[in-house]
């Protein structure tokens, strides 16, 4: 066993006392610390046990402390202080820990005790006890190997243990207490850990390979992490394990995830930096108000942080990369019945094919995220508690959308090519300048949804509702509302296998002009131009000119504000006799969303805290 002091002298550098070494099965006396001097420059002597040092005669003792060592009973301590110091002691007589701290009054001394055991030490001695009366005794256990250790079902206390390059193999360990404790460099391997509690631990550069935590605790659980340990892959690592009603709230986890069982995982209130979820089975896993945050790395540090000079390392879920386009087809990843509700996973990715099923992700904010190729069933974005998810600047290209709810969703500069909604509601959503290039509605409720200034070119909308839907200075190249000719006694008719009471054509979300149903597919087909619809409105005088919103079952549609009409771009600055035509831009709802990012403070660029010394 080996036992070191940390010093730190009143007005002095101390250099790192040389540590001393005695059997772990050796009982009596182990060193002493004696404080002496003068007030202002004080010295301090640790005698071990072989060790006698000889001190001046005529110097002044402040602190003297003895230390003995039994290995059922632990260190114990008598201690000497002259009356005018004050020790953190509050007695002459007691216990002592690995890593207690001594501190005596006036800032004139802190002394540290550690004690530090390895493999030589437990040789013939019980596993287990060696475990417990460590962690008993705040010793920390290095370079140690575990094997086939099989503990008591919920009998074996490790609270507040110390562990360093320890490797545990094959061991039955159901129900140990791992809380407040440190690991780092340690490994288990096909071990049974269910029901463990690691509640408070700090983790670094811990491996778990092939084990079962079945109803596990990893609240509040931190993990240790840099740069250089994301990179060299030297962070949480859980591999080919069960975590089947495991707890991981409020925890912080830079970490992989691969290959394991997370169905009924609760990770509420959790904080992901950089993890990495490869192949793993998502049913029923609550990520409730979970924050998934990239790992940000600044390339030029004399540059001030922002995201273009910034390497980021972001969150994924889904199947491990590396592999081919038509291998990851075969190597799909479901995401079912979980929740994500109140989550923040801004910039976040998740891989191609992978089918969310029956999940939720209300007031989930996803923006900039990627989500290419993904399948959502029965998914649930509308707000109902809370407001609805926010999907501004993310990329849902190729993406399929069935029996799914985005009431109120903010698609802001969505990139949406080749999308497809068939069976969902979208009531009062905002596509303001997306990219919906060669995207699909089907059977879909469009009603009051806003495709202001975006890309709808190729954009096919059949048998859908489109009541008063704003459609206000988009490109609409190619755009197929299946719009059919149908000849009445006096003229033709057009028709469209959409339901249309009345289309939106202003520059605000909310504005105050509405076209007729028939003035809006003259527009499609060309025969007509906006200039022109408008015009002849203005005639018809301003009584028709009236926006009384979408017919909706959208909980926060606005009230009306009658205000002047604003018409910028496709009626150019003309006049109606009610009122001038003002050109506000949506100049400033871009800058809005431009500044998402930053405010939700989706990038972490600090490392984690590292061991205190």
């Amino acid at each position: 066993m080996k036992i070191s002091f940390y010093l730190k002298i009143k007005g002095q550098k101390v250099s790192d006392q040389e540590p001393f070494e005695v059997p772990y099965l050796y009982e009596g006396n182990l060193c002493s610390v004696i404080v002496y001097g003068s007030l202002n420059q004080p010295q301090v002597l640790v005698e071990s046990l072989e060790e006698k040092k000889q001190l001046p005669l005529t110097s002044k003792y402040w602190f003297f402390i003895r230390i003995s060592w039994s290995r059922v009973d632990g260190f114990k301590f008598c201690q000497y202080s002259d009356p005018g110091t004050t020790t953190s002691l509050s007695s002459t007589t007691g216990s002592l820990r690995g890593r207690d701290k001594i501190e005596l009054g006036n800032n004139l001394a802190t002394i540290i005790f550690k004690a530090e055991v390895n493999q030589e030490d437990l040789d013939t001695i019980d596993q287990t006890v060696f475990l417990e009366k460590c962690s008993e005794f705040g010793i920390r256990v290095v370079d140690t190997k575990f094997s086939n250790l099989k503990a008591v079902v919920d009998g074996l206390s490790c609270a507040n243990c110390q562990l360093v390059n320890v490797e545990f193999s094959e061991a039955q360990l159901q129900g140990v207490d791992f809380s407040g404790s440190y690991l780092n460099q340690v490994k288990f391997l096909n071990s049974n850990l269910n029901r463990a509690n690691f509640t408070n631990s700090q983790l670094a550069k811990v491996e778990f390979y092939q084990c079962y935590f079945i109803e596990a605790t990893f609240d509040n659980c931190r993990t240790l992490y840099s740069k250089q340990r994301i990179e060299n892959n030297e962070i949480l690592i859980f591999n080919n394990c069960d975590f089947t009603g495991s707890s991981f709230k409020q925890a912080l986890l830079c970490s992989k995830f691969e290959d394991g069982n997370l169905s009924n995982a609760d990770f509420s209130l959790a904080k992901f930096v950089a993890c990495k979820f490869y192949d793993c089975n998502l049913s029923n896993t609550i990520f409730s108000y979970s924050q998934f945050k990239a790992f940000g790395t600044q390339t030029d540090k004399n540059k001030k942080q922002n995201d273009s000079n910034n390497e980021l390392i972001n969150c994924y879920i889904g199947v491990k990369p590396g592999f081919s386009s038509q291998e990851k087809k075969t190597y799909n990843t479901t995401i079912s019945k979980c929740k994500f509700d109140g989550a923040l996973m801004d910039l976040i990715e998740i891989s191609e094919n992978t089918t969310i099923i029956e999940s939720n992700f209300e007031a989930t904010s996803l923006y900039k995220s990627k989500l290419r190729n993904c399948k959502f069933i029965q998914t649930n974005f509308t707000g109902k508690a809370m407001k609805s998810a926010n999907l501004s600047s993310a990329d849902i290209s190729g993406s399929t959308f069935e029996n799914c709810y985005l009431n109120e969703v903010n698609l802001f500069r969505v990139k949406m090519i080749e999308g497809k909604f068939n069976n969902s509601e979208l009531v009062r959503a905002s596509l303001c300048n997306g990219n919906l290039r060669g995207s699909k509605f089907l059977n879909s409720d469009l009603t009051g949804v806003d495709f202001r200034y975006a890309d709808l070119t190729l954009l096919n909308i059949d048998k859908c509702l489109l009541n008063c839907a704003n459609f206000f200075q988009t490109q609409r190249g190619g755009i197929n509302l299946n719009i059919s000719n149908e000849q009445n006694d006096s003229e033709k008719l057009l028709k469209t296998s959409c339901t249309i009471s009345c289309i939106d054509w202003s520059p605000k979300r909310d504005g105050e002009i509405q076209i007729s149903k028939e003035a809006f597919l003259d527009i499609i087909q060309g025969k007509q131009s906006a200039v022109a619809v408008i015009t002849n409105l203005s005639k018809e005088g301003a009584s028709y000119i009236f926006n009384t919103y979408a017919n909706a079952n959208a909980k926060s549609a606005e009230n009306l504000n009658d205000s002047s009409v604003n018409t910028q771009g496709e009626v150019s600055e003309s006049s109606f006799d009610t009122g001038n035509i003002e050109t506000d831009s949506n100049e400033e709802v871009e800058q809005d969303e431009d500044n998402t990012l930053e405010n939700n403070a989706t990038i972490s660029n600090d490392s984690s805290d590292e061991e205190n010394e």
